[in-house]
C-alpha cells in the first residue's frame, strides 16, 4: 500500500491562526470583545470543525468556521491557480458557508476579514 504525504505550503497559516487574526481585525471594526469571545470557540473546541464547536455565540463560531473552511479553500486555489485572490477567495467562500450578498453585513465582513487574513496573514510571519 502506497502512503501518500500531503506537504503543507510553508505560506499557509493554521486555521486557528486564521480565526486569531481575523478575530483582531473584526474586534476593531465590530467589537473589541470579540478576539476573546473567538479564543473561547477555539478553546473549547477540540477541532475547527464546524459540526464539533461547542459554544453558543454564534458569530464567534462563524469566524471559527470560516476560518477552517477557508484554509482549505485558499489551499485548494492555490494547488490550481497557484495563488489566492482576496476577492476571489471570499466570493468561494461566501458561497460555501451560505451567506448571500445583501443578506448580514456581519458575516459578509467576517468573510472577508478571513478572506484578507489568509492571504495576507502569512506575509506578517
Amino acid at each position: 500500500m502506497t502512503v501518500h504525504k500531503r506537504h503543507a505550503d510553508p505560506r499557509a497559516l493554521t486555521p486557528e491562526m486564521i480565526a486569531r487574526r481575523a478575530a483582531a481585525v473584526l474586534g476593531a471594526d465590530m467589537d473589541p470583545s470579540f478576539p476573546a469571545r473567538v479564543e473561547s470557540v477555539l478553546q473549547c473546541s477540540p477541532s475547527t470543525r464546524p459540526d464539533a464547536l461547542c459554544s453558543q455565540d454564534a458569530l464567534a463560531s462563524f469566524v471559527v468556521a470560516a476560518a477552517d473552511l477557508g484554509a482549505e479553500i485558499a489551499a485548494s486555489l492555490r494547488q490550481g491557480c497557484g495563488t489566492v485572490d482576496t476577492g476571489l477567495l471570499a466570493d468561494h467562500l461566501a458561497r460555501a458557508m451560505g451567506i448571500d450578498p445583501g443578506i448580514s453585513a456581519d458575516h459578509e465582513r467576517i468573510v472577508e476579514a478571513v478572506a484578507d487574513s489568509i492571504e495576507n496573514g502569512s506575509d506578517e510571519d
